[in-house]
């Protein structure tokens, strides 16, 4: 995989550039809060499968550029977040037929940003749920108009897909952008991407047919959803790594609504219990107070089946003050880093199926997904038991069986003082 190192303090020709946009006649842009980078992954190749060459580019955790499906990482110096302006000069180096792009949402600024110098042609928005409330508004209506406003920043007709799995989601956001799409039919034909209903519970499932309604519209070409299915299914799959430990890594699930209709789907296909490890980032607050408001429901839905919660990052002690008392109970706060080896060894004690959730890009997961992915390149095996007497105590490798006894615990201080 070749590395990219962003070229906008050398790409000084605006004319240029705005010249070479106008000439790619398919001009893409994703947005939306979850599911882009899958869904402008989905789409370049669906593109591409007509023979048009292409060029996309994704952000979050590993950006990338993608020309003619070969992905190229792109470099971010001394690990700072790279915004999209910074890479989408690279447009200029390329001569394709079609781009599909991501649009971070960030701020409305940002996005409006973005709007302004692709001019796309084609907006595909997989789904508006409530997040990042510190740049794009303070509930889903709000957030909901802020993406609507990008709509207005070029003159030329776009084409605006938008689909939503969830009714009551669907229900507040669609009414808005139907009503401004109607306000500006010269600029805007909205489309209400329909989801079947044997597919409705599928975790991601209207990034495909958002992709799938395009590629009808646009190219007369209908989709085989089974490639794709296939796929999502295999990253929902709960994965077993190499200490018998079973996760499923839902830590880019952002937002409460997802994470309950992942929760749904997991649960209904494992009678096993789950523990959630949670990351609260100091920068996204406003994500923090919106999981507040939800664990009432996630305790009302899933509760039973919701063995034990450790909270790590910013904020936990108040986060777990707004916890619902049955969740409270199974709760431990504060948790570092240092206490990753606990949790990995209490989820092989109970049998737990352990999912990290809220926040991914931070240290703390990062260790947290490399045991779990590999634990053998995260760290040494290590195997602890409870004595009532001396407490918790790291046995000796000689006194390690592959197997730990049935009546061992996995317990730190902390655990038992939670």
């Amino acid at each position: 995989m070749t590395a990219f190192i962003p070229e906008i303090h050398q790409s000084g020709d605006i004319r240029a550039f705005e010249e070479k946009i106008s000439r790619i006649p398919m001009r893409v842009l994703v947005e939306g809060t979850r599911g882009k980078s899958s869904t402008v992954m989905l789409l370049e190749e669906m593109i591409r499968g007509t023979r048009a060459r292409t060029l996309a580019k994704i952000t979050g955790e590993s950006p990338q550029i993608i020309h003619n499906g070969e992905h190229i990482d792109i470099y971010r110096e001394r690990d700072n977040i790279l915004l999209d302006y910074d890479n989408i000069p690279s447009v200029i180096s390329y001569d394709v037929d079609a781009i599909v792009f991501e649009n971070q949402a960030i701020t409305p600024y940002t996005m409006r940003y973005i709007h302004h110098i692709l001019r796309p042609r084609h907006i595909i928005i997989p789904n508006i749920r409530i997040d990042h409330t510190e740049g794009l508004g303070n509930d889903l209506a709000e957030m909901t108009e802020n993406f609507a406003r990008n709509w207005l920043v070029t003159d030329e007709l776009k084409h605006v897909y938008y689909s939503e799995p969830i009714r009551k989601v669907h229900d507040l956001v669609y009414p808005i952008l139907r009503d401004f799409a109607g306000q500006h039919p010269r600029r805007v034909v909205l489309h209400d991407v329909t989801i079947p209903p044997e597919y409705k519970e599928i975790p991601g499932i209207e990034n495909f047919c958002n992709a799938a309604a395009f590629m009808r519209n646009t190219f007369g070409i209908d989709e085989d959803p089974a490639p794709f299915l296939t796929r999502i299914t295999e990253k929902l799959r709960v994965k077993v790594n190499s200490r018998s430990v079973r996760y499923v890594n839902a830590a880019k699930i952002n937002d409460p609504i997802s994470l309950i209709h992942m929760l749904r789907y997991l649960l209904r296909r494992t009678p096993e219990q789950v523990a959630l490890v949670a990351y609260f980032r100091k920068d996204r607050v406003g994500r923090s107070d919106i999981f507040e408001d939800f664990f009432g429901e996630i305790d009302e839905r899933f509760g039973d089946r919701i063995e034990r919660i450790w909270f790590a990052g910013f904020g936990t002690r108040h986060v777990f003050g707004h916890l619902p008392p049955r969740l409270r109970e199974k709760t431990v706060i504060n948790t570092d880093s240092d206490d990753i080896e606990t949790i990995i060894a209490t989820a092989e004690a109970d049998n737990l199926i352990v999912i990290p959730i809220i926040n991914r890009v931070n240290p703390f997961m990062d260790r947290l997904c490399a045991w779990l992915e590999d634990p053998e390149k995260a760290g040494t095996r290590t195997r602890y038991a409870f004595s009532p007497v001396s407490g918790l105590g790291e046995l000796p490798a000689s006194a390690c069986p592959e197997q730990p006894p049935s009546d061992m615990m996995f317990l730190t201080a902390r655990d038992r003082n939670f």
